[in-house]
């Protein structure tokens, strides 16, 4: 949990960042307010949502809905949720300025953060890797030395941001909507299959 609220902290910190060096025009308050709302609120569904869907065996042998509301939480769904809150407010609001384009970074340098705090959690984080023989396995209390996949997502999601950002990768097409879908795209592909 304190992994969890730095990297919102972080992510945040370093939207704002971002877009003040880019020389953009902050919204309103009222804007910005309503916007985080939509973030957190969608981001919270997403990744409930997601893990209900994947515990719908766990309710039929007999798991509370309660315990799975309170102990899981996925990743991709919480940033495609945010990302689907963000849309309805800019939506109710008829906010047609594009707001994603500076999103990549404070992503990828949260999810890594929440990750490591996943890694710490051990076991009952329910991310740990498969066993492995490999030096760096990680043997998190039950006496199997497992890869620390957590870890490899916090490097991976750093890795893809810089990468998508380089021009030979990026093309010189792209906007920024497009490599903040592209990031989406790829970070949700791997960490669905996690």
């Amino acid at each position: 949990m304190v992994f969890e609220a730095i990297a919102y902290g972080c992510a945040v910190g370093l939207y704002f960042y971002i877009r003040r060096r880019a020389g953009r025009a902050p919204f309103p308050l009222e804007t910005i307010f309503w916007l985080i709302c939509g973030c957190l609120f969608g981001a919270w569904l997403g990744s409930k949502v997601v893990v209900l869907l994947a515990g719908l065996r766990d309710l039929a042998a007999g798991n509370s809905w309660d315990r799975l509301l309170t102990n899981g939480k996925s990743t991709i769904g919480a940033i495609l949720g945010g990302w689907a809150g963000i849309e309805f407010v800019k939506n109710r609001l008829q906010l047609r300025t594009q707001t994603g384009e500076f999103f990549v970074y404070p992503l990828a340098v949260g999810a890594a953060i929440a990750r490591i705090g996943c890694f710490l959690t051990g076991l009952d984080d329910q991310t740990h890797g498969v066993a492995t023989a490999l030096p760096w396995g990680v043997d998190f209390g039950d006496g199997v030395v497992r890869h620390p996949t957590q870890l490899y997502e916090a490097v991976y999601v750093i890795v893809l941001a810089v990468v998508l950002q380089l021009p030979a990768v990026r093309g010189a097409s792209d906007s920024p909507v497009t490599l903040f879908r592209r990031y989406l795209l790829t970070a949700s592909r791997v960490t669905w299959r996690r």
